[in-house]
């Protein structure tokens, strides 16, 4: 009975945690970006974990890609107040952000572009590392001087600087472009080279997409609090893990007295003398 019971809470306590966090990732309390904003079928990943629909104000963690899909866009923030605006059909992945307020000439800030377009808006505080932003794509590694800039990846890439100025680095060697010239890279061995314009409908919808001010801002609440994540599925309709596991413990469904109700009701089941056989072992779904 003792070892039922403990299995019980064992199942209940991971159901309680994951309940916390929005479906598809387990984040830390430590993520330092979120979606401001999302439109059509966007996709996110964590390192090798499932891929998941995104969703507005939820938390990124480092090791995150996001695709967007054709007519997708998808606005992202950082506490620093660095906007990324994602265009259709692009891959990007936050392979390390870490900024520190108390010190933020020691801000990281690495992205990758695999494929597509964005709009970046670094936040006030790059400007105290402008070494500490980078964009790496397949064709230059994209550097800022506190910077608003348009970049475009179909082979060759473009990029346009809106404020400040960029550097374009690859193989070939380094080019530095200045608020109002556009630029074009052929490829990894070629030097970036200036152009008059990108050719027309080259970002598409890109600049109209609406982004917030690049001002500091701490991550919202996450959101499961909107009923989007595993806690907000439980509660409204008794799906998913946590739902399941209420109505299969005691009789008692997650949906009616919620995940940490549950675990009290698993208790009172175990207690009454239940002769069932021991509870099923959780596993990850991530």
């Amino acid at each position: 009975m003792k070892f039922f019971s403990a299995n019980i809470f064992k199942l209940l306590l991971t159901l309680v945690c994951c309940s916390l966090m929005p479906s598809g990732f387990a984040f830390a309390a430590t993520a330092q970006g979120y979606v401001h904003e999302v439109s059509g079928d966007v996709q996110a990943q964590q390192g090798a974990g499932k891929p998941v629909k995104l969703e507005k104000n939820q938390s990124l963690e480092n090791n995150t890609t996001i695709t967007t899909s054709a007519n997708s866009t998808a606005v992202l923030k950082f506490i620093d107040g660095t906007v990324i605006a994602l265009n259709q059909n692009t891959a990007f992945t936050i392979q390390k952000y870490d900024f520190n307020e108390k010190t933020p000439s020691s801000m990281t800030a690495l992205f990758t572009m695999l494929r597509g377009g964005l709009r970046a808006i670094t936040g006030s505080n790059s400007a105290k590392n402008r070494d500490g932003f980078k964009l790496a794509t397949p064709n230059a590694t994209i550097g800022i001087r506190g910077t608003e800039f348009l970049a475009q990846l179909v082979n060759p890439l473009y990029v346009q600087v809106v404020s400040g100025s960029v550097t374009l680095s690859n193989a070939a060697g380094v080019a530095v472009f200045a608020a109002g010239q556009t630029a074009t890279v052929a490829s990894a061995t070629s030097l970036a080279t200036t152009i008059p314009a990108v050719p027309a409908g080259t970002f598409g919808t890109l600049p109209s997409v609406p982004v917030p001010p690049a001002v500091p801002a701490p991550v919202p609440a996450a959101a499961g609090a909107t009923g989007s994540g595993a806690a907000g599925t439980a509660g409204a309709a008794g799906s998913g893990a946590a739902g399941a596991a209420g109505a299969a413990v005691g009789g008692v469904s997650a949906a009616t007295v919620g995940v940490a109700a549950a675990a009290a009701a698993a208790a009172a089941a175990a207690a009454g003398g239940s002769d069932s056989p021991a509870a099923p072992t959780a596993t990850s779904t991530q």
